[in-house]
């Protein structure tokens, strides 16, 4: 069950499909751990955050500065959200989709769906491919294998964070999203989210990512990562991006296949070189 929220930081949280242990944390967790301290006068300033919830679930938010004040006249940032389970993954698996939803003020769940199912890379083939052509395999695979091995980057990107957000959510294991915080802001010191993807580098001991120069500092190359994207980008009709998808994460997720997977698997025999890549993962 997917939930909304529309929230002021530290004072009101209202939506749908809100469990009643989430309340508390919905008045900060959606919003960055360190906002600049000039927010108020930067124009439409804004960010994305991600991060998990006591719940099991996680929670993906657009947060804003549009003006807000409290009582004693200081500024407050708002956030929508959405609040998701694994199992409601494949709606919100598509970063551009979510992200449109949420800036256009729309409130119906049925209609994030009915976006999610018609233009989502997960539901779309054609989205897919336009998703996977330009992912240099090399590069986004040891971006993908150091979040996995280390839990925590700090990803330059000063003119496309949604882009590399996009990729990162969309590409990463479910069970490794929903314990990770990701953020796009940062004030230039205090505590910072476990992924941060901005302009600024935090002096932390962590991996270092330049996306632009494809660079990695401290970076890991785990050759399951790779054959991933070389999977979803090769071309082999009449199996569908879709589908490839599906696979692929499924055996991230449970590092075998399913009885009845193991005939589709063997019509590429990529999926068995990804499947014995995938069980060296620790």
């Amino acid at each position: 069950m997917i939930g909304y929220a529309e929230i002021i930081v530290q004072e009101h949280v209202e939506g749908e499909n809100i469990y009643p242990q989430e309340k508390n944390e919905l008045l900060t967790v959606p919003f960055p751990l360190s906002p600049p301290m000039d927010f108020p006068k930067r124009q439409n300033y804004s960010g994305i955050k991600i991060a998990p919830l006591s719940s099991g679930r996680i929670v993906v938010s657009w947060f804003f500065y549009d003006g807000t004040k409290d009582e004693d006249g200081r500024p407050l940032l708002r956030a929508r959200a959405i609040i998701a389970g694994t199992e409601d993954f494949p709606l919100i698996r598509d970063l551009k989709i979510l992200l449109d939803f949420l800036r256009s003020k729309q409130q119906s769940l049925d209609q994030l769906e009915v976006l999610a199912k018609k233009k989502s890379f997960l539901f779309s083939n054609i989205a897919m491919e336009q998703f996977v052509r330009e992912l240099d395999e090399n590069f986004i695979g040891r971006v993908l294998s150091t979040i996995y091995s280390a839990k925590m980057a700090d990803i330059l990107a000063p003119r496309n964070e949604e882009h590399v957000l996009r990729v990162i959510f969309g590409l990463l294991p479910a069970n490794i999203l929903r314990n990770l915080s990701i953020c796009t802001s940062w004030g230039g010191f205090g505590e910072v989210e476990d992924i941060l993807i901005s302009n600024i580098d935090t002096p932390r001991k962590c991996p270092k990512i330049n996306w632009d120069k494809k660079k990695i500092k401290g970076g890991t190359k785990l050759d399951a990562f790779v054959t991933l994207i070389e999977i979803l980008k090769v071309d082999t009709p009449p199996f569908p991006p879709t589908k490839k998808f599906n696979l692929l994460n499924y055996i991230l997720r449970e590092r075998e296949f399913p009885e009845e997977l193991e005939k589709i698997a063997k019509t590429i025999s990529m999926f068995d070189e990804f499947r014995k890549k995938v069980r060296k993962l620790k």
